[in-house]
C-alpha cells in the first residue's frame, strides 16, 4: 500500500490584502524503503484541473477539517495554520498546527475518520469527492504510477 502524506498551508499572514492561500506539498512512496515522489502545488490549481471537486466542496471539506482542530486547540482563523495528512491504515491521521504572530505553534492530532463523524461536518460524498481527487491529482503531479 503506498504512503502518502501531505501538508496543506492555510495562509493570512503576509498575503496580499490578507486574502487566504492553500498551497499543498504532496508525498506518495511506494513503501517506507523507497524514496519519496513530491510536488509542490497550490489548491487553486488543483481546482482548476478537469474533474476536480467544486471550490465550494472543497473548501467545506478543507474547512471542517480545520475548524476540528481549531475547537480541539481552542484558537481561531485569523493566522497561517498548517494541516499535515499522512496514511495510516485505512485512515488519514492528521496534524494540526496553528501558528500564532507570537509564541510558539499550538499543535493538536486526530483523525479524517473523527472529522468526518463530528455533528456539521460534510457529506460523506464530499470528502471522498475531495479526497480521491487529491490522491489522483497529487499522485500524477508528483509522478508516481502505482
Amino acid at each position: 500500500m503506498p504512503i502518502r502524506e501531505m501538508t496543506v498551508q492555510r495562509r493570512v499572514d503576509g498575503t496580499i490584502d490578507g486574502a487566504v492561500e492553500y498551497h499543498i506539498h504532496y508525498s506518495v512512496r511506494t513503501d517506507a524503503l523507497t524514496e519519496p515522489k513530491t510536488k509542490d502545488f497550490r489548491a487553486l490549481d488543483m481546482l482548476a484541473a478537469p474533474g476536480a471537486p467544486s471550490q465550494g466542496v472543497f473548501l467545506a471539506v478543507s474547512g471542517a477539517v480545520r475548524a476540528y482542530g481549531r475547537a480541539a486547540a481552542s484558537t481561531d482563523d485569523q493566522h497561517d495554520e498548517h494541516t499535515h495528512f499522512f496514511t495510516d491504515g485505512d485512515d488519514y491521521q492528521i496534524g494540526y498546527r496553528y501558528l500564532p504572530p507570537s509564541g510558539p505553534p499550538i499543535t493538536r492530532t486526530y483523525t479524517l475518520a473523527a472529522v468526518r463523524a463530528a455533528p456539521g461536518a460534510p457529506p460523506a460524498e464530499d470528502f471522498d469527492a475531495v479526497t480521491d481527487f487529491l490522491v489522483s491529482y497529487g499522485d500524477s503531479a508528483a509522478g508516481y504510477v502505482p
